[in-house]
C-alpha cells in the first residue's frame, strides 16, 4: 500500500510523458493526484496510534545490485509523525494540480513534472 502511494504519480508522469497531450495531461494528473490523497488517506486511517511505531513496514534487500556483490536496499515505513505528513502530501498534490489549472504553455511536461515532484516529496 505504501509503495503504491509513493510511487503511483511517477507511473502517471509516464504516461503522461510518454501518451497524453495538453488538456488530456492534465485531466490525467487530476486523476492520480486524487487516486495518491485516497491511498494517502487510507494508510493515515488504517495506522494504529495504539501500537505506535513502524507500520505498513517492506522491505527489499536484493534491490540494485552494485558492482562489488551488494545490493541497495529499498526500505519503506511510517510512524506517527509521518502519517500526517502522507496525507498532507496527497493533499497538496492535488491543491498544487487545481491551482494550476490555468497553465496553457508546456502543459503535458508542466503536469507530468508536477507529479514527479509529488513522488519525490512522498518518497
Amino acid at each position: 500500500m505504501l509503495t503504491a502511494t509513493v510511487f503511483l504519480p511517477l507511473a502517471g508522469a509516464i504516461v503522461i510523458a510518454g501518451l497524453l497531450r495538453g488538456h488530456q495531461a492534465r485531466l490525467f494528473a487530476i486523476v492520480i493526484a486524487i487516486a495518491d490523497l485516497i491511498l494517502a488517506a487510507i494508510v493515515f486511517s488504517t495506522y494504529n496510534q495504539s501500537d505506535g511505531g513502524f507500520q505498513f513496514q517492506y522491505e527489499y534487500n536484493n534491490w540494485i545490485p552494485l558492482l562489488d556483490n551488494t545490493f541497495i536496499r529499498y526500505s519503506l515505513a511510517v510512524d506517527g509523525l509521518s502519517t500526517p505528513l502522507v496525507l498532507l502530501t496527497g493533499l497538496l498534490g492535488v491543491a498544487a494540480i487545481f491551482s494550476s489549472w490555468r497553465i496553457d504553455h508546456r502543459q503535458k511536461e508542466y503536469f507530468a513534472w508536477l507529479l514527479v515532484l509529488q513522488t519525490a516529496v512522498m518518497g
